[in-house]
């Protein structure tokens, strides 16, 4: 009994002491609050504003004020909690000023750049520093981005931003903003998807068909990349046009003298994309003209116009080039592709005829012009001539040479060929009666012809028959002789039945030039010399230092 009385007294003891202690800890605490805070020096607060965190990178990267900072800052007085003791009451109210950290701005003496100083690259690519802005491409992030060291002539690709003129099917050339350095060693290549979300993949042609390494995220280089367009490349080839659509040259590009500069980006209605560029090249151009017949290199400027078809995977297609200078030039136009029609100038004062001028398009190269009232000067009564509409691929005649008769005088030339009837005779037509023209193509050696085949040392070596004669001959030459006859030489090439001299026949394909001599009034071949033949008999005649000369028979 005794101690349980001590143990209560002991515990009422310390009970004492404990309230003793808390009652002067609570009195510690109220004059600590009591005592005033000393006044700190701190820079007032700046609101954060989006574009200053976007562009963090034009404030100096160890500047102080860009650090955070602390700020004093007071509670509304509803907030202040009062303090109570337990079991002791009310001891004091805490009427304290809490310090809270915010992230805030100090104020600066440097000017920066604002949103109203700049431009809006969707709206005005001129180079410098542009703010781009997601949200003015429907269902994109509405991301605010500010991209400089972008040249003119690129569209920019920063972040989640990619620009909506760059378009999948049309090739691009990327380059690293605040850099000279080119991705895909600085080629031209094919966009071929953009992908979707935050940083969007970027993928182009691959090298190869299994593996494709030609790609790069959107967000990739934090300062962005600079999208250039390329709708002409090296090595395309044109057909140049004048005013009146008239064929007059070819050109090949020989190189790209200038970035290609985009000028307008449209839909149809179609859904197709139809694209402009400003192109500077430097082309090698071929006119027909038999005055400019030489190859030129020559500065090509203009529009270039590209079309995509609609759908992801279609690509564009460069169509023609517009308001084109060649040279020193102008008022040509380049349409995407190499034409195969000839358009050839030709001249009646030249021959001394009506002065007229005629522009004949579709002759091939071996074919000699007669139209309106123009007749070539090579065409010859006497000789055997293959005839073709210039607007058509079927000959005249049922395609047979047939030996030509007559030439007729004044405007309209009737030419008369050789008639199967003597009294009623139909192959005959005149020069202005096919508007588009005609192309007249020498026969000199037909199927059927015989020769004899002597060495250099005219010693004789067989007997060849020319078996057929399909390819179209050329004439090289025409000379008249004091005596007024007129020789032609032709360029020939023959299939041919040889019989070398205590021989088997060979059929061999024998070029060479005929010579065709026309006495009176009608030509005949006399030879063919500089006779080459397809064969490894050719070979032996060339080491025993002779040559083939065939005689017509």
């Amino acid at each position: 009994m005794a101690t349980d009385i001590n143990n209560m007294d002991t515990y009422n003891n310390n009970e004492a002491l404990m309230s003793a202690e808390l009652s002067r800890f609570w009195s510690t605490v109220n004059r600590k609050f009591d005592h005033e805070r000393p006044q700190l020096n701190f820079s007032p607060r700046v609101p954060v504003q989006l574009h200053d965190l976007v562009n963090a990178d034009l404030q100096p990267e160890n500047d102080p004020s860009n650090y955070l900072r602390e700020t004093p800052t007071k509670l509304p007085e509803d907030l202040a909690a009062p303090v109570y003791e337990d079991d002791i009451g009310l001891v004091g109210v805490c009427d304290v000023e809490e310090e809270v950290l915010e992230v805030t701005r100090p104020t600066t003496t440097t000017t920066t750049t604002t949103t109203e100083d700049l431009h809006l690259c969707s709206n005005d690519r001129t180079g410098g520093v542009c703010v781009v802005d997601g949200g003015e491409i429907g269902g994109d992030v509405p991301a605010t981005f500010i991209v400089s060291g972008l040249r003119h002539y690129e569209c920019p690709v920063m972040g989640m931003y990619v620009h909506p003129d760059i378009v999948p099917g049309f090739s691009y050339k990327v380059r690293q903003l605040h850099s000279t350095r080119m991705l895909f060693k600085g080629r031209s290549l094919v966009l071929e998807s953009i992908g979707r979300g935050y940083g969007k993949r970027v993928t182009f042609v691959g090298d190869s068909f299994n593996t494709n390494a030609n790609y790069f995220w959107s967000d990739t280089h934090t300062q962005g990349y600079g999208f250039s367009i390329a709708l002409v490349h090296q090595g395309d080839n044109f057909t140049i046009m004048d005013a009146n659509n008239f064929t007059v040259a070819t050109a090949q590009v020989n190189k790209v003298t200038e970035p290609q500069e985009e000028v307008e980006h449209t839909v149809n209605s179609l859904g197709c994309v139809e694209k402009k560029a400003r192109v500077g090249l430097l082309c090698k151009v071929s006119y027909f003209d038999s005055a400019r017949q030489q190859v030129h290199l020559l500065l090509v400027k203009g529009t270039a116009h590209a079309v995509k078809a609609k759908g992801s995977r279609s690509r564009a297609v460069l169509k023609k080039i517009v308001d084109c200078c060649v040279g020193e030039e102008r008022g040509w136009t380049l349409v995407a592709g190499t034409d195969n029609v000839r358009v050839s100038v030709v001249s009646g004062e030249n021959i001394n005829d009506v002065p007229t001028k005629y522009s004949i398009k579709g002759l091939l190269p071996h074919e000699l012009p007669v139209i309106g009232t123009y007749v070539d000067a090579r065409i010859a009564t006497g000789f055997h001539y293959r005839v073709r509409p210039a607007d058509s691929r079927r000959p005249l005649f049922q395609g047979c040479p047939l030996l030509l008769q007559a030439i007729g005088r004044g405007y309209g030339k009737r030419l008369t060929f050789a008639g199967d009837k003597l009294n009623n005779n139909e192959n005959y037509f005149w020069s202005d009666s096919n508007p588009e023209g005609y192309g007249f193509t020498i026969q000199a050696v037909s199927p059927g012809d015989y020769f004899r085949i002597r060495s250099s040392c005219d010693e004789d070596l067989g007997r060849a028959r020319v078996f057929r004669a399909d390819v179209p001959q050329v004439e090289e030459s025409t000379t008249i002789s004091t005596e007024g006859h007129l020789t032609k030489r032709v360029r020939v090439t023959l299939t041919c039945d040889i019989t070398f001299n205590n021989e088997e026949d060979h059929t061999l394909i024998v070029t060479g030039t005929a010579v065709v001599e026309r006495r009176g009034r009608v030509a005949r071949v006399s030879r063919l010399e500089e006779v080459a033949l397809g064969s490894q008999i050719n070979v032996l005649f060339r080491h025993s230092s002779k040559t083939l000369l065939f005689v017509r028979e």
